[in-house]
Order: C-alpha cells, then structure tokens, then sequence
C-alpha cells in the first residue's frame, strides 16, 4: 500500500481491501483511509475475485492497476503507466509489462531476475504462459461489461482469479504488452499458486 501512495504521480484513487487478514492489519489500515483518495475496505476472506468485485463499485478512474498485498511498485510506476496508457487503442482492455522478481528470505528480500514479458496473442498463449501477467492495468468499463471478476465453480472461484479474468476479459478484446519494469513480486514458500501448482491442470479443463 506505501508503494502506492509515495509514487512521484500520484494516482486518482488508492482503494483497499483487507480480505480477512488475522495479524490486526485492518486496524492499521483504517488509519489512512480518509474516504476521498484512499479507502480502506474489510470482509471476510473469501477469494480475491469476490474482494476485487466488491471494490469495484468504488471505481472512478478510467484505468485500474492491481497490487497484490506482498507486492510494491517502483516509485515512478504511475508514471510510467500513464505514459503507456496514453497510447493505448481504445480496443485494448489491459496493458502489462515485465516482473521484477524477488525472493523472500527470513528478514530481508533477495533480487532474482527481471522476467520479461511477451505479447498475448489468444488462449493458447495467454495459458502457456510462465509467470503471472503483470502489471496488470484493466480498463475499468472493459471489466464491468464482463461483470466484473468472475466467481467460477472451480475451487469456489479461490484459486487462480488472474487467469479467471484475463480469460474472460480476452474473449471480448486484446491485451497490449509494454516493455516496462515498475512491478515487484515477492515470491515466498506460502503463495497460494505455488503450493496450489498441481491443480493447474484441473483448473485448465473447468474452463469453458
């Protein structure tokens, strides 16, 4: 959320959801929300898709970049974003870019590598593809015309949530890759996609 808000341009809107966390972070939280720029959200957890979609009401921008709570951005981010989105065709429902990958150790964080991205072209490669797509900017109207982010059957819409979407949104109007680097991950032994990888190919056939 910091990385967020100490961005050399600042956003239009900071929107947070606290989606059932144990550790009295909601609390925290709640001391920035000043219900203008940030807001600060709570409900119980259940599922990234149903947390985003209860955000999304709250929208007012024409553009939405989501930040996973264990990632940051780069100070420039928004930025560079907006330099990207200036040029987008106005088919396009989501722009991304590269990774800059990190490992998290006991106290600290250790550089791995910079994961560059590639063009999205259909299913196939949007499926094949090795890493999380990142960052990802929605168009704001392109994700209400589908309804927002989709609840599936499949693990009780609780797994997978990016790809849900990404596979929604593609159906309906193409994705532009930029070349840029402003996204951090931090990549830890108790992500929920790593621990959850042999799933991947029952995830595959319940799409429809």
């Amino acid at each position: 959320m910091v990385s967020c808000i100490l961005q050399n341009e600042q956003p239009n809107q900071v929107l947070i959801m606290d989606d059932g966390s144990t550790d009295h972070s909601f609390e925290k939280l709640k001391k920035w929300n000043d219900g203008k720029q940030i807001m600060v959200f709570g409900k119980a957890n259940q599922g990234k898709a149903r947390a985003l979609n209860d955000i999304l009401p709250y929208v007012t921008s024409e553009f939405i970049l989501e930040v996973d709570a264990d990632d940051w951005l780069d100070p420039d981010a928004i930025a560079v974003i907006k330099e990207h989105l200036s040029e987008l065709p106005h088919d396009s429902s989501l722009i991304y870019g590269n990774l800059r990958k990190w490992k998290q150790l006991a106290a600290d964080v250790l550089f791995k590598r910079v994961a560059k991205g590639r063009p999205v072209t259909g299913r196939a490669s949007l499926l094949s593809y090795p890493f999380p797509l990142g960052p990802r900017v929605y168009r704001t109207s392109s994700l209400r015309k589908i309804g927002g982010f989709p609840v599936i059957e499949f693990e009780n819409g609780r797994l997978y949530e990016d790809v849900s979407v990404l596979d929604h949104l593609l159906k309906h109007s193409p994705f532009r890759y930029r070349d840029m680097t402003v996204y951090n991950v931090r990549e830890h032994k108790e992500s929920i996609t790593k621990n959850n990888h042999p799933n991947w190919k029952k995830f595959l056939n319940s799409l429809q």
